[in-house]
């Protein structure tokens, strides 16, 4: 008797691609809040401060995010992490981040003290 042995899945360009395209299509649904882009263009144009972007969608989303906000007039570095859990333990140590703006008061809550609760559709700043 022989152990069978799994042959390793290939990968298809194609499904990469129906990926890439499904997550393309997305961005297009994705609103504009106009206050709280125009307090990241500020802070980031007009202050010359750096932002960081955290998102918890994938690191697929990154470029996608930078490139989002880069044609709307932000220059940013978008970062991924796995959850807010996972982000709290770089950020309680990098301590040239000086708040995180959060829509989220569950995030705000586990990422601790330097994060900021801010609603989605008003401006914001520093």
């Amino acid at each position: 008797m022989t152990p069978e042995v799994a042959a390793p899945q290939k990968k298809s360009l194609f499904r990469k691609q129906t990926s890439d395209r499904s997550i393309s299509k997305e961005m297009k649904g994705w609103k504009v809040n106009e206050m709280p882009l125009k307090s990241l263009i500020h802070i980031t144009n007009n202050l010359k401060t750096a932002v960081e972007v955290v998102t918890f969608m994938g690191e697929e989303y990154e470029d996608l995010i930078e490139h989002w906000l880069a044609k709307k007039g932000a220059s940013v570095t978008a970062l991924s992490y796995a959850s807010a859990f996972d982000f709290r333990e770089d950020f309680k140590y990098d301590r040239e981040i000086q708040t995180f703006f959060t829509a989220s008061e569950e995030d705000a809550r586990i990422v601790g003290i330097r994060s900021t609760v801010v609603p989605p559709d008003h401006t914001w700043g520093i």
